[in-house]
């Protein structure tokens, strides 16, 4: 569907058949071959139910049947929002505020849109629509390579033949242990963002261009703040809850993206990132398009851009938050290593003092 805004935009129905696609190649590139080899059973669910959720399941028969769930609500409103972006950047900020806001960012005094200038309005739509589910999916996928529902099991002596770990807007859930739980999301989100960039680079067939990077940010930077409040109140850096502060994994995923963009095999896909400064510019300008594009689209104030600066700056999460963190994770990361069965035991989060990332900011 053409309409006045000047790019097509899908319909409900083209929307789902675009999900049902790109799941659909991520589980065939990541999921099937090692799941075959494991004989093990791996399933693709879509719920109809209202709201913003995925998860990652096991049950236990016969076979093993690991199962990771969408909504449709999901993948609509990440389609919706990537679909506003071109829209609401070329008519509701004016090129005047767009040059104020980015000229320190992108160091020039000309002109400095909102939108990366090297992809047109269907481009960027597709690459942070395919690019966010994408990740979603590697996400749960990682929850279930690294067995955290059966290491959690052990860990708080619960013996049970179904687990399931979630991804929707709830968080105050005391069921379990809080650092427990949110180790297990950062672990997930470092393999997560491992897998997604082979994955960008061959959608670029061989190379990893710039919006498309871009993109990547700009979508995990809207899925991330969205997670940011709960009840009206921002979810801050403590150790309650399901899941650690959104402002939090938004910093580990780009610290994640920045190393991994060092190895050498990486380096050939990059031409253009000739310095730190070049990947670091870029960050800057997907995550603060991000932050006001979802003040235009959800009429929040500026107050939201504490998510902004602390996901690039943790000097505020407490010395003794980042301990248990470290302390628990020396315990919990052999037990994970042990049962792992993805590519690699590499993507895994590492060992190391989480208080020492302060230090390298």
């Amino acid at each position: 569907m053409v309409n006045n805004i000047g790019y097509k935009v899908k319909k409900i129905g083209e929307i789902i058949d675009s999900s049902h696609e790109s799941i659909n190649i991520v589980k065939k590139m990541f999921s099937d071959g090692i799941y075959e080899k494991e004989s093990k059973i791996i399933k693709m669910l879509w719920s109809t139910k209202e709201g913003f959720s995925a998860s990652a399941s096991i049950k236990k028969s016969t076979k093993e049947i690991h199962e990771i769930s969408f909504s449709y609500d999901a993948a609509s409103i990440i389609y919706k929002e990537s679909s506003c972006l071109p829209f609401i950047c070329k008519n509701k900020i004016s090129i005047e505020g767009q040059n104020e806001i980015f000229k320190d960012i992108l160091h020039k005094r000309e002109e400095c849109p909102a939108l990366p200038p090297i992809l047109d309005d269907e481009e960027i739509i597709d690459r942070i629509f395919r690019s966010t589910l994408a990740w979603i999916y590697l996400h749960e996928q990682a929850h279930l390579f690294q067995c955290h529902g059966e290491v959690e099991n052990k860990l708080i002596n619960k013996n049970s033949k179904y687990s399931i770990i979630e991804e929707r807007e709830l968080f105050l859930d005391q069921r379990f242990n809080s650092i427990h739980r949110h180790l297990f999301e950062l672990s997930a989100d470092y393999e997560a963002t491992q897998y997604i960039l082979p994955l960008l680079v061959g959608a670029d067939k061989g190379e990893l261009r710039r919006g498309t990077l871009w993109c990547l940010v700009f979508g995990l930077s809207c899925l991330f703040h969205r997670f940011y409040r709960y009840g009206g109140q921002v979810v801050e850096f403590k150790s309650e809850g399901t899941h650690p502060t959104p402002a939090l994994r938004m910093f580990f995923v780009l610290q994640s993206l920045a190393e991994i963009l060092k190895v050498e095999q990486y380096r050939k896909y990059i031409p253009w990132m000739q310095n730190p400064q070049n990947f670091s510019d870029l960050i800057a300008h997907a995550t603060t398009t991000a932050s006001m594009f979802r003040k235009v689209c959800y009429q929040n104030s500026f107050e939201e851009f504490p998510f902004l600066e602390n996901s690039s700056n943790i000097d505020s999460v407490p010395d003794e938050y980042l301990d248990n963190l470290t302390k628990s994770w020396n315990i919990i990361r052999p037990q994970i290593e042990s049962k792992y069965f993805g590519k690699s035991r590499s993507c895994i989060l590492p060992l190391f003092e989480f208080r020492d990332l302060k230090k390298n900011l």
